[in-house]
């Protein structure tokens, strides 16, 4: 039976993700969260799930965390993320495990927030939530063209070179 991981399943897209694949296949779901104390939180929302702590800015905690799983679903926080790290790491994990077959990203923003109210480093960041911020103040609908990463995060075949 094929696995799938849902990395940031104590956020919301995440966990609300995570929650409709539960009702649906809950023994072949995996979620993760990068602290420890969001473990006890996820075993009691995910009874029948495999809940695991993965931190994306190392690369063999990912391996680890993606071993068996064949897609991932990957939810960025709504904070800064050094894309130049997670990212590879991400893609250089799935061709370490064997399995993964599919990546699928998603972006998302808080309702109402605006440019204004956010930080430099947030605006810096140019990746994630924080370049749907952008977008919609530039009025653009496809932000996720502007992620300045040299590895492609839609989906990847594991052991595939990058495109682009």
């Amino acid at each position: 039976m094929s696995k799938t991981l849902v990395f940031g399943a104590t956020g919301n897209l995440a966990g609300l993700t995570a929650a409709l694949l539960h009702e649906s296949a809950a023994d072949s779901l995996r979620v993760s969260t990068s602290r420890e104390a969001g473990l006890s939180r996820l075993a009691k929302r995910f009874p029948d799930a495999k809940a695991v702590v993965c931190d994306w800015n190392d690369e063999e905690s990912v391996v680890a965390a993606l071993n068996g799983v064949s897609r991932l679903l990957v939810v960025p926080p709504a904070m800064p993320t050094d894309e130049n790290v997670v990212t590879p790491n991400i893609i250089n994990a799935a061709r370490k495990a064997g399995t993964v077959e599919q990546i699928v990203r998603m972006l998302g923003i808080s309702p109402g927030l605006t440019l204004d109210q956010v930080s430099q480093d947030y605006f810096d960041a140019r990746c994630g939530a924080g370049l749907h911020v952008v977008a919609k103040h530039a009025g653009i609908s496809a932000p996720a063209m502007w992620c300045r990463t040299d590895r492609p995060v839609a989906s990847v075949r594991a052991g595939s070179e990058p495109s682009g």
